[in-house]
């Protein structure tokens, strides 16, 4: 569980291989461009894939401010709580009730 702090990644900022994170809040950014040019912040929260397919691996976003990256278009909206929204401002996306 994260409820609070900054966490800079260097192309992932949190990789879940088994297990659940839930995030309440906390401020999430990267410093290095993904090696294939493609977007760069696709991967600031991510789960093993296997993980992810069977169920192992889950990520819940319930807050939290992402630079570069919206919680609701990963993984088809998975990592986004019910009920929860995202704001964005320029590049920053604030997830709130």
């Amino acid at each position: 569980v994260i409820n609070d702090g900054t966490f800079y990644g260097n192309l992932v900022t949190v990789y879940v291989m088994k297990g659940e994170l839930v995030v309440n809040g906390g401020t999430f950014l990267l410093q290095q461009m993904s090696e294939d040019g493609g977007n760069r912040y696709r991967y600031m929260l991510n789960c093993y894939d296997d993980g992810f397919k069977d169920g192992t691996a889950k990520i819940t976003v319930c807050g939290g401010i992402f630079h570069g990256f919206n919680p609701k278009e990963a993984n088809d909206g998975s990592y986004l709580a019910d009920g929860y929204k995202v704001t964005k401002n320029d590049s920053v996306y604030t997830v709130s009730k």
